[in-house]
């Protein structure tokens, strides 16, 4: 196969012995595809020290690689972030069901307020797993959106096929035949479960290597708007003719695209850029490494991204990574590997 699974994603309304052994039984099942993660995703929560240490103990018995933990944004940010440093498999959302103008000022200070707290611990990493989600909760296997709004479990997919894509061939064919090939795997699982199928998300993510940029490319060699308008339009119609759940849109994130930050490295794309392609696409302003900015240049930033999600009127969200760092400066984050602060 010339692509992969991303994610086989369970969504649980709720934590119990049931849904523990519908878990179990998922991680037994054999499917005819490489399937990179099992991920499990909660519904809306409040949050709490016990729910935290509850979800880490389910997924390790369960056998899953990653949770995520939908909230509010009403949450205090500072003792949730520094809970979740203490769970490497965890991930946060921080919701905003509908975001308005008059809330921008406030929610950017909130989530500066969480930001600079885990900077001034080092602790980059833990900010690579939560996020602001405007128009959420999201029933999506992308984290750390991720979320179950049903009132009884179902599965849900994402895919890892760029490199497919870039590929010659009808890209709308393709497109549909993996999304197809993703959701075979799913009512196979569905079928020997007994739960029911959400759908795939067709969203388009990189991984390193395997970039998104050659897709979006402009004849300069940065990222064309009208391209990734287009390829979204592409995606939208696939998702109308198969079942499908969640953002279904071309993703940008920064740290997990090896030709993202080339561009960054090299200057040519700025953090002022990832706010233009926020319009355009879900995650624009995802895994971005901000520099070691005054307070108010920060909370600037994390205005103009929310106040593009007011213009755009769909879920979106939003991953930043505040830094010590200069412009330019590569830092380690783990498995995200080395990379670029850019230039705000």
């Amino acid at each position: 196969m010339e692509f992969k699974i991303r994610a086989i994603t369970l969504a649980l309304p709720e934590l119990n012995e049931r849904s523990l052994e519908v878990a179990r039984r998922l991680r037994e099942i054999k499917v005819e595809a490489e399937v990179w993660s099992y991920r499990i995703a909660l519904a809306f929560s409040k949050y709490s020290q016990r729910l935290f240490k509850e979800v880490s103990t389910f997924a390790e018995e369960a056998g899953f690689d990653y949770f995520s933990i939908p909230l509010s944004i009403e949450e205090n940010l500072r003792e949730v972030c520094e809970e979740l440093s203490s769970y490497e498999n965890l991930f946060a959302s921080f919701n905003i069901p509908k975001l308005e103008l008059r809330q921008i000022p406030q929610l950017a200070e909130k989530y500066y307020q969480a930001l600079n707290f885990l900077r001034k611990q080092g602790d980059y990493l833990t900010q690579c797993r939560i996020a602001l989600v405007s128009g959420g909760p999201i029933e999506t296997p992308y984290f750390p959106a991720a979320a179950c709004i049903s009132r009884k479990p179902v599965l849900m997919g994402a895919l890892l096929y760029a490199k497919y894509l870039c590929s010659q061939g009808d890209i709308v064919e393709k497109i549909k035949s993996a999304g197809k090939v993703c959701l075979k795997v799913l009512e196979k699982i569905s079928y020997e479960l007994g739960i029911d199928v959400s759908g795939v998300d067709l969203s388009i993510s990189p991984w390193m290597e395997e970039s998104v940029v050659p897709l979006v490319a402009s004849s300069g060699g940065s990222i064309s708007l009208y391209k990734i308008l287009s390829l979204n339009k592409v995606i939208e119609e696939v998702s109308a003719e198969i079942k499908s759940c969640g953002f279904n849109e071309l993703m940008l994130p920064l740290a997990e695209d090896n030709e993202l930050k080339r561009l960054v490295a090299e200057d040519t794309l700025k953090a002022r850029d990832f706010i233009r392609f926020c319009v355009a696409c879900v995650a624009g302003v995802d895994m971005v490494l901000l520099p070691g900015a005054s307070k108010e240049e920060i909370v600037e930033y994390i205005k103009e991204c929310l106040a593009a999600a007011v213009i755009k009127r769909k879920p979106i969200g939003f991953r930043l990574i505040y830094t010590d760092a200069e412009p330019g400066d590569f830092i380690e984050l783990g498995k995200f590997s080395t990379t670029p602060v850019v230039e705000l």
